[in-house]
C-alpha cells in the first residue's frame, strides 16, 4: 500500500481532471460557436444557387439579345443592299436612255449628212 495514491493526491488529480475537462468543453464550446448550423447552410446554399441561376439567365438573355441584333443588322443590311441595287439598277437604265436619246439623233445627222454627201457627188 505504499505505492497507491493518498485521498488528498487522488483528490488533487479528479479537481485536475475536472479542470482539464472544463477547459476541454469550452474550448470545443467556443469551436461549436463557430460552425453553421444546417439550416443555415443550406438557405445559403439555396441563395448562392439562386444567384446564379439568376446570373445564367442574364447572360443566356444577354446572348439571345445579341444574336437577335446581329440578325436584325444583317436582314437590314440586305434590305439596304436590295434598296441600293434598285437604285443602281434605275440609274443605269436612265443613263442608257440618255445616251440613246443623244447618240441616236447625232448618229441619225451623221447618216444624214454622208448620205447627202455622197449624192451630191
Amino acid at each position: 500500500m505504499a505505492d497507491e495514491p493518498g485521498g488528498w493526491e487522488l483528490h488533487r488529480a479528479v479537481k485536475k481532471m475536472g479542470e482539464d475537462l472544463t477547459t476541454g468543453l469550452a474550448q470545443l464550446n467556443q469551436r461549436l460557436d463557430r460552425l453553421v448550423s444546417t439550416d443555415a447552410f443550406n438557405a445559403e446554399q439555396r441563395r448562392v444557387d439562386d444567384r446564379l441561376k439568376d446570373l445564367a439567365d442574364d447572360i443566356a438573355g444577354e446572348r439571345a439579345a445579341r444574336v437577335a441584333a446581329q440578325e436584325t443588322e444583317r436582314s437590314e443590311r440586305k434590305e439596304g443592299d436590295k434598296a441600293q441595287q434598285a437604285t443602281l439598277d434605275k440609274l443605269t437604265t436612265n443613263l442608257r436612255w440618255v445616251a440613246a436619246s443623244i447618240i441616236l439623233p447625232i448618229a441619225l445627222f451623221v447618216a444624214t449628212l454622208l448620205m447627202n454627201m455622197r449624192g451630191e457627188s
